[in-house]
This record gives structure tokens, sequence and C-alpha cells, in this order.
């Protein structure tokens, strides 16, 4: 919110289509960041319904691993 999604949105080569956050209250957040994108409440749901170039992973670092593990 702070840190990836504002040079995200400064560079128009980054077009932000989901974004995955399991917590409600900051899924209500995300689709006020990102109007166009769809947002997900789980990473699986997600690769189902997208067909995605890049994926930024911004979990805690615990977190990183099952997140990649998904993505690949």
């Amino acid at each position: 919110e702070y840190a990836h999604s504002p040079l995200f949105k400064r560079d128009p080569r980054f077009f932000i289509t989901a974004v995955v956050e399991p917590d409600k209250s900051r899924r209500e957040r995300a689709k006020g960041l990102f109007k166009d994108a769809n947002i997900y409440e789980d990473l699986n749901t997600m690769f189902k319904n997208e067909d995605l170039d890049f994926i930024d992973i911004c979990t805690p670092p615990a977190y990183h691993v099952d997140a990649i593990m998904s993505a690949c």
C-alpha cells in the first residue's frame, strides 16, 4: 500500500490487474486503490482466473516461499 503500489501506479508500463488480500478490510482498501483490478481473497482463486505476466509478492518474508511456489 505504501511502498510498492505507489511506484507501480506512477509507471505507465505497469497495470495492476489483480490483488490478493485475505483480510476483508484490506480488500476494501485495495478496491479503492486499484479501481480496475480484480480483488481476491486467496492466491489459488486468482491464479485460476487471471493471466498474469508479473507477480509482486508483498507478504511478510515468512510467507514468501508459499506464495512463490504457488506462482510457479
